[in-house]
């Protein structure tokens, strides 16, 4: 019996391969990404027990495909390059500690710079194979002509501000999105930390995260919260594994993408020198967190990755300057030596939730410091958030020529651009 279950086990699945395959197949030859469901910005969903796949670490010759689910078993991803036949890839399952979800990842690789692939996951359950609805992605090219890119930061969790935010850009026309801190609001344990995947499963559907890569950069409140030490299980980038202890979780990141070269730094608390000791945002901790990632990042510039594309962008929870005094003095002491040895040209924060714009070479005072100034070496845009009347998204577009950023309210509203020549 048990034999000739396994048999007919067997043949089931390569059944449903076939079919797979061939939808994958046609899907490709299709123009365009495919979208995922809308999503409502109204109460939060009820979780389903597999929820929509995403992408996670885009390179030039792979990405990632995660895949959350409760459950689930035998997952694998079918896909498929433009021009060429299916191929499988095994998922590895990751239970993520005091949830009932698992997360699976499968690493598609060996792919040329900007191909375009199709894929599907499919997986078992007690009910028989499961499988999701096709997605498309594109590899990211080194050489292409041109990227772009959205950044949105501080949404704290507030459905409505980002969902409006969105109908005025076209997430489809985005290579990637940037999650630049702060988009979930201390996030909870509570219930399996159920709001935490009802959130990302929000984020996932209402930005097609099965399409292009979101990535995400903490913030200072994604730091607290009870599930804040297993957010690592969610994410993925080249240095960060769900198995990494909270001192040890490398959130720091770098990419080339057509003629942009981006950093993405972790700012960690928004402590400062005259925070105490014993506070809850634990500045020993931190400021030997920063002096860490300060080393990581001198090498990584020092190699100059960006080669002979002109635009360096550099992309941070906590801005390295700010008027407000909201800044951190910590990572802006560590960090700025070798950013202004790389020359960088655009930096992207949030954190204040008052959008603010300064000027490449501009002194200005701090408030709260007497006497104390600053003056950034390229444009800083800060991002605001989270009501619909602070809300920004941030629509940077670069071309070998120019570099331009757009910054936008929640009416669509167009704040500032600037574009570099």
């Amino acid at each position: 019996m048990v034999q000739t279950a396994h048999v007919t086990m067997l043949m089931k699945r390569r059944t449903i391969l076939k079919q797979v395959g061939a939808a994958v197949v046609g899907a490709v030859a299709n123009v365009g990404p495919a979208m995922a469901e809308p999503a409502s910005a109204d109460a939060p969903s009820r979780l389903p027990d597999a929820l929509a796949p995403y992408l996670q670490n885009p390179a030039a010759d792979g990405m990632t495909v995660c895949f959350l689910a409760r459950g689930a078993s035998g997952v694998r991803v079918c896909w498929a390059v433009a021009g060429g036949g299916p191929s499988e890839t095994d998922a590895t399952g990751v239970p993520i500690p005091g949830t009932p979800w698992t997360r699976w990842s499968a690493r598609i690789a060996g792919l040329k710079p900007g191909s375009v692939v199709s894929y599907e996951v499919f997986y078992q359950t007690d009910g028989g194979i499961v499988r999701t609805p096709a997605n498309r992605f594109k590899t990211l090219d080194p050489a292409a002509p041109g990227v772009r890119f959205a950044v949105f930061n501080d949404i704290h969790d507030q459905r409505a501000t980002i969902t409006a935010l969105c109908r005025h850009f076209k997430p489809e026309d985005c290579d990637f999105v940037v999650f630049n801190g702060d988009m979930f609001n201390d996030p909870s344990a509570a219930d399996g930390a159920r709001k935490v995947f009802e959130l990302w499963d929000f984020y996932i559907r209402l930005l097609g995260g099965g399409c292009r890569p979101i990535l995400f950069v903490r913030g200072n409140h994604e730091t607290r919260g009870g599930f804040k030490d297993r957010l690592n299980h969610l994410f993925q980038s080249p240095d960060l594994t769900p198995d990494q202890p909270p001192a040890e979780q490398l959130w720091r990141f770098d990419l080339t993408a057509g003629p942009a070269y981006l950093v993405f730094m972790d700012t960690g608390e928004d402590d400062g020198p005259e925070t105490p000791e014993d506070s809850y945002k634990a500045p020993k901790f931190w400021q030997a967190y920063r002096r860490r990632d300060a080393g990581w990042l001198r090498d990584r510039l020092a190699a100059k990755p960006w080669g002979t594309r002109p635009w360096r962008i550099f992309v941070s929870h906590i801005p390295l300057h700010n008027p407000a005094g909201w800044f951190s003095i910590g990572s802006r002491d560590a960090w700025l030596p070798p950013l202004r040895e790389a020359g960088i040209s655009l930096m992207l924060a949030g954190h204040d939730h008052a959008w603010k714009v300064l000027p490449a070479g501009k002194e200005f005072s701090i408030a709260g410091k007497s006497g104390a100034t600053d003056k950034p070496d390229c444009p800083v845009l800060i991002g605001g958030g989270p009501s619909m009347k602070e809300g920004t998204v941030i629509l940077v577009d670069a071309t070998r020529d120019k570099l331009t950023a757009r910054m936008l309210d929640a009416s669509g509203k167009p704040l500032h651009e600037f574009t570099t020549p």
